[in-house]
């Protein structure tokens, strides 16, 4: 497959998070750039690392909810520093209010009903949004969550942890979900932070890893481009040796 990359859409530099004496991440860098492809668009990263080593703060940091102890995150093609908001990111939970529809809970982060609108019957929700989420079932909810992140982002969405729980059927259709959004916009960029790799892998381009030694704090490393290897926008990845080759020279790793 043809493809090509242009300029950087994402760049982490030299940011670290400390909690008083206690340090998180140190100089961590990272520049994602806007890939074109013949026949689909869009940026997919994994971000892989041991629980607890500080995975989730990046993802905030990334997002606008943590400000970082040193360092900036710049994105867009313009490279301006992120603001809270601008990045959606969707977390384990599908966290929506309870008292109000799903219509309504879009509508608290867009004023614009025909994109509410346009982005529900892309997932297949239209017909649900008179309801509320407790009236939801666990894909609607979660396909609820992703568009209300959507609306409020400005071409980038983080995914904490999103397999997590999820029985295999309910994998292949968030995978397909992931894929959609990444694929709405050539800009779209996607991070997906994971410790069960071969989903998140599957539709991934680019790999990174968190990892430290000892009580080090966690710093960065490019652990794969699956482009490069010849690994990304397989039809069937699960089934490919050198892709699960790869997901346990990863896993070893760890």
């Amino acid at each position: 497959m043809t493809y090509s990359y242009l300029e950087p859409v994402l760049q982490l530099k030299n940011v670290s998070l400390s909690f008083g004496e206690k340090k998180i991440l140190k100089d961590i860098n990272l520049e994602i750039k806007d890939v074109v492809r013949e026949t689909s668009t869009g940026q997919v990263i994994t971000l892989v690392g041991k629980s607890g080593i500080g995975k989730t703060q990046l993802m905030k940091i990334i997002a606008g909810l943590q400000k970082p102890t040193t360092g900036e995150v710049l994105l867009t093609k313009a490279l301006t520093p992120v603001k809270q908001g601008q990045v959606g990111m969707v977390l384990q939970t599908y966290p929506l209010f309870e008292h109000r529809t799903v219509r309504s809970n879009m509508e608290l982060v867009c004023s614009d009903k025909e994109k509410i609108e346009a982005y529900a019957e892309e997932f297949d929700i239209r017909q649900h949004l008179g309801k509320y989420p407790c009236q939801l079932s666990g894909g609607q909810r979660q396909r609820s969550a992703i568009i209300q992140q959507l609306l409020c982002s400005d071409k980038f969405i983080l995914f904490d942890e999103p397999f997590s729980g999820l029985d295999p059927l309910a994998i292949n259709k968030l995978i397909k979900n992931i894929n959609k959004v990444a694929n709405l916009d050539s800009e779209n960029t996607v991070i997906i932070s994971s410790h069960i790799l071969e989903p998140s892998l599957s539709i991934s381009d680019t790999v990174v890893m968190l990892n430290k030694t000892g009580d080090e704090p966690a710093t960065i490393t490019l652990i794969g481009d699956m482009i490069k290897e010849g690994l990304a926008w397989l039809d069937n990845p699960r089934t490919n040796p050198r892709f699960m080759e790869f997901c346990e020279y990863i896993r070893n790793a760890f």
